[in-house]
């Protein structure tokens, strides 16, 4: 018992010490929030590891050409439902 009195009263001197060398604690304290939140936002952010495609990615178009042939107009259509459509087969596995 004696012991732990004796290491308390070492304990609550090397506390008490008067002067700079103990207010690193607080700042340590409310720093270490900041320091927190950046390191996961970092880690899970990742924009130095990212591919940027724009910039990193070369793509050339040649000559492009293009025609749209037109086949027929469709006026008047009453149905709504076009003839020879699949969408009331159902293809695949049936409960």
């Amino acid at each position: 018992m004696d012991t732990i009195l004796a290491l308390a009263g070492v304990a609550t001197v090397s506390v008490n010490v008067d002067g700079d060398g103990g207010n690193w604690l607080p700042l340590l304290f409310l720093l270490s929030g900041p320091a927190y939140y950046f390191f996961m936002y970092t880690r899970y952010r990742n924009r130095d590891k990212r591919h940027n495609h724009e910039v990193e990615t070369s793509a050339e178009v040649a000559n492009l050409r293009s025609h749209d042939a037109k086949v027929k107009t469709v006026r008047g259509v009453s149905n709504s439902r076009i003839k020879g459509d699949n969408a009331r087969s159902v293809i695949g596995a049936r409960n």
